[in-house]
């Protein structure tokens, strides 16, 4: 089934790595860590997915893996529904791409992001997609 994930969230995490205009703090430093030791990269552009009186931020984080940057054409869309921007992302779909049910992650899963994905395709690896 490929090796391409692609992995959104609202990751209330602030880092350079995915151009947050806040500090970068615990969370964003220790979630910059993992996906600096993995195979996935950032999606996010100099663009924020947060708009503040404040300051413009990007606490919303699209994470992918190697096999898909190329493939992958992300940007934030102003709406007046919330002060999170909703993300348009437009996927070339690679040849071995299968989707996949979405699974939220909450709580301590959200801050491991490693051993979530684990967890989730050991979880889904059971079933067998349709080609």
């Amino acid at each position: 089934h490929g090796e391409n994930h692609l992995v959104l969230g609202d990751f209330n995490a602030h880092h350079d790595l995915w151009h947050s205009c806040l500090s970068n703090d615990r969370r964003g430093m220790e979630l910059a860590a993992q996906i600096d030791d993995s195979i996935f990269c950032t999606m996010n552009d100099e663009a924020p997915t947060r708009i503040m009186d404040t300051c413009n931020s990007s606490p919303d984080i699209t994470i992918a893996s190697g096999g898909l940057i190329n493939s992958i054409t992300w940007r934030p869309m102003l709406t007046f529904a919330s002060d999170h921007l909703s993300i348009i992302i437009s996927i070339e779909k690679p040849p071995d791409f299968t989707f996949t049910t979405l699974t939220k992650l909450t709580g301590s899963a959200s801050q491991n992001l490693p051993r979530a994905l684990q967890r989730t395709t050991h979880s889904y690896g059971r079933y067998v997609f349709p080609e």
